[in-house]
């Protein structure tokens, strides 16, 4: 698929993940869903359009035939979003058993979740969204999987933080603070050197699905 004559890949490579998705729902808005990768205009239907239940395991079915050709871990979490995995984080703490999902499924969910944030805005936008109450378990993630150096980053945050960082007015409350933003700013410039590309990321996501046996879409 080409965007206005320019590869795939190469918007790709231009893009972060959620930029790429952006420009996907944007053209799809105004040239049509049929000018979108095909995979890509399925996720988006699932995600944003709500189909009928019907529609939805159409969807699935025709994507579980196109394996490969997109993320599993980022069209599974359009595909089963309204099982409401963020219930799992609570001013009190993490706790797994709010979400039927397994563990480490709900780790890669707030991993996801949390490097969009990241990849928009940094730190600072990750702290201010809802999603910086999720910094221990996205640290637990990156952790899991060999990338020591992000981990110590986002434990750093947290610690800076004190006890009450899944209180987003905490957050929101330290970000005003002129110290906390210049370490902030600090932590900022050694994740920049060593957050993963878009294609590392989603390999990994998917590894984490696969290695909970999830292979497909489809129940």
């Amino acid at each position: 698929m080409k965007v206005f004559g320019v590869s795939e890949d190469a918007v790709r490579s231009s893009l972060n993940k959620s930029n790429f998705f952006l420009v996907c729902c944007f053209l799809s808005t105004v040239i049509g869903c049929g000018d979108m990768p095909e995979p890509y205009a399925m996720i988006n239907e699932l995600l944003s359009e709500r189909p009928s239940i019907a529609r939805r395991q159409k969807l699935i079915s025709t994507l579980d035939t196109l394996s490969g050709q997109f993320s599993l871990s980022e069209a599974y979490f359009a595909a089963y979003y309204l099982e409401r995995p963020h219930e799992s984080w609570t001013l009190s703490g993490f706790f797994p058993e709010n979400c039927v999902w397994p563990r480490d499924v709900q780790l890669c969910w707030a991993a996801r979740e949390g490097t969009l944030q990241l990849a928009n805005g940094g730190l600072s936008q990750l702290l201010y969204n809802t999603q910086g109450g999720m910094v221990v378990e996205i640290a637990d993630w990156y952790r899991q999987n060999g990338h020591i150096e992000i981990a110590e980053c986002l434990d750093l945050c947290r610690e800076q933080l004190g006890e009450g960082f899944r209180d987003r007015a905490v957050r929101i409350g330290m970000l005003e603070d002129d110290q906390f933003r210049a370490k902030l700013e600090q932590n900022q410039t050694t994740l920049d050197q060593i957050l993963l590309s878009d294609m590392e990321f989603d390999s990994l996501c998917d590894k984490t699905l696969i290695h909970c046996g999830i292979t497909r879409l489809s129940r």
